[in-house]
């Protein structure tokens, strides 16, 4: 297998509005500033006068200096009940949410550290794989040429399995692209999938994945399905 490119890494956590939020209160118009200024976003929240900002906070293109790197952040939200932090990777948004709580708590009374905060990640990452998925599963292949000749499709077309998605028993399935912005609960809902990257022609066994946990995480799942199906 090879890692073609991290697209982006989503790392998140959730908790109880009563138990994080600040005993004197939320000055939104502060923690804008604030978090504007330090993480350098060029795309921030609209402040009106003796008008509430709308919740969820959205933050674009920013950064943040860590000890090791320079980190790229691609899209940070904070709501009521939570925050979420977007980079390339989970494990350079968890930098970042680290500390963005630290931030949160000491300078604005917000308790998130002292509250029981459930902590959630997801992940897009474009692979390519040796092989494709349905040429090492005989009974797919053989489903693929059913497919093809119920739809008539020409031999000499190409045809193949697009998508394969793995998930929870759920009655609302979330849209992966959105979901932060609606709400942090449905984060750990997300489908595990591994489908074919547009704009790519098969023979390149080029997918684009996403999953619910971490980076690094998913990286070494992948290789051990490329090894289950070879």
């Amino acid at each position: 297998m090879k890692i073609i490119a991290n697209v982006q890494g989503t790392c998140a956590i959730r908790a109880s509005p009563d138990d994080i939020a600040p005993p004197k209160g939320i000055l939104w118009s502060d923690v804008i500033a604030k978090i504007s200024a330090i993480y350098k976003f060029a795309g921030i929240p609209g402040i009106q006068p003796g008008i509430i900002p709308q919740i969820p906070l959205a933050f674009q293109s920013g950064e943040f200096q860590s000890e090791q790197e320079k980190i790229a952040i691609q899209n940070l939200f904070l709501t009521n009940s939570g925050v979420a932090v977007q980079t390339l990777t989970t494990e350079q948004s968890e930098i970042v949410l680290e500390n963005l709580i630290a931030l949160l708590d000491d300078s604005f009374g917000f308790r998130i550290r002292a509250s029981s905060y459930k902590r959630d990640y997801v992940s897009h990452i474009v692979v390519q794989f040796e092989k494709s998925i349905e040429s090492c599963v005989a009974a797919l292949e053989t489903i693929n040429a059913l497919v093809r000749n119920a739809m008539s499709i020409p031999v000499a077309e190409p045809f193949s399995l697009k998508r394969l998605a793995f998930g929870k028993e759920v009655f609302a399935q979330p849209n992966a692209a959105i979901q932060t912005l609606l709400g942090l609960d449905a984060v750990d809902r997300i489908d595990f999938t591994i489908e074919r990257r547009v704009n790519h022609p098969f023979s390149d066994n080029r997918y684009y994945v996403a999953a619910p946990i971490r980076t690094q995480e998913l990286l070494h799942t992948l290789e051990e399905i490329e090894k289950t199906l070879a």
